[in-house]
């Protein structure tokens, strides 16, 4: 009986007592009231600590799709995409495509033209018929609205379209730098755009597109030294025809566009996780949780009160 007491009274030194003074009859008797209170418990700090902990994940949640996403941009590559757009307008805009020297190019004063350049084939040209020389035929090709665009002896129905295709590649190519330029600075999480942007492809694209549009000068250079040959108005006189400022602009915009698209490739980038590692990374989020709380458990048992009183002593 003494033993089984003892034991009891163990086990209840987590608990504070309040029990009724035992009465005063025999050794058998139980005592009348005595019930357990059990110890009170702020739980301020565990409900506390949970917010904080609830918070936390929150916050790693959001916090996860925008450190992917900033790891996507590239913003090297983005200003190499940025420099060969501004390379590109200005070849547009430079007035110096082909260099002419000793043909019968001029205009319709007379003057003799050293250049050609983008901005006399961007409207919609016309040949005329020139009846002001009876003895000699000329090439008369009107390409602006003023009666002073006129250019004699100067291009070819193959060479205005030559020049119009280039200038129509100019503008595929400023588009494709744009289009590398903003993938570069948002870096889409789109699975496709993310591939492309990995690559390079946009570059790459420019690349062969500046190529192409050197190639297309070359060919029209050799049209116009074969046409200049023709017309020039002595007979031992040299002909010149040659690149000119836009055709090494548009080289250097492909060179610029090899750099970015290197930018790209060279680059590591992460690797998506494979179903195994997910696998791993929700049992290690799981393992974070339950440490949290067991965390949270001992804090809460630390508020517990340690001194508590003696349970009474057994009387016989």
């Amino acid at each position: 009986m003494a033993r089984t007491d003892l034991s009891d009274g163990d086990d209840q030194n987590d608990a504070s007592t309040d029990c009724d003074p035992l009465p005063e009859h025999g050794l058998n008797d139980p005592p009348t009231s005595c019930r357990l209170t059990p110890p009170v418990v702020s739980d301020r700090a565990p409900s506390s600590g949970r917010s904080h902990s609830r918070h936390r994940r929150r916050r790693r949640r959001r916090r996860a799709p925008l450190y992917s996403k900033r790891r996507e941009t590239n913003t090297v590559a983005a200003i190499f995409s940025m420099v060969a757009i501004v390379l590109l307008c200005t070849a547009l805009a430079e007035p110096q495509w082909v260099y002419l020297r000793g043909g019968g190019c001029k205009d319709r004063m007379g003057n003799v033209i050293s250049y050609l350049g983008a901005n006399q084939f961007f409207y919609y040209g016309h040949f005329l018929s020139d009846s002001e020389n009876s003895d000699r035929s000329h090439i008369v090709y009107k390409y602006g609205r003023l009666v002073s665009d006129v250019l004699v002896d100067c291009v070819t129905v193959e060479v205005v379209s030559i020049m119009r295709s280039v200038i129509a590649l100019c503008l595929i190519s400023i588009l494709l730098s744009i289009a590398a330029l903003l993938i570069d600075l948002l870096g889409p999480a789109h699975k496709v755009l993310r591939t492309t942007r990995r690559y390079g492809l946009f570059n790459i694209m420019t690349v062969i597109f500046c190529v192409v549009i050197n190639g297309f000068c070359y060919w029209m250079t050799e049209d116009l030294a074969t046409f200049q040959q023709l017309t020039k108005l002595k007979t031992g006189s040299k002909i010149d025809v040659d690149f000119g400022v836009s055709f090494f602009l548009v080289t250097a915009a492909g060179s610029v566009s090899v750099i970015a698209a290197s930018c790209n490739l060279l680059r590591r980038h992460p690797t998506p996780p494979t179903p195994r590692l997910r696998h791993c990374d929700q049992d290690l989020e799981s393992l974070l949780s339950e440490i949290e709380g067991i965390d949270h458990i001992a804090d809460a048992h630390s508020l517990m009160p340690t001194h508590l009183p003696p349970p009474p002593p057994y009387s016989p």
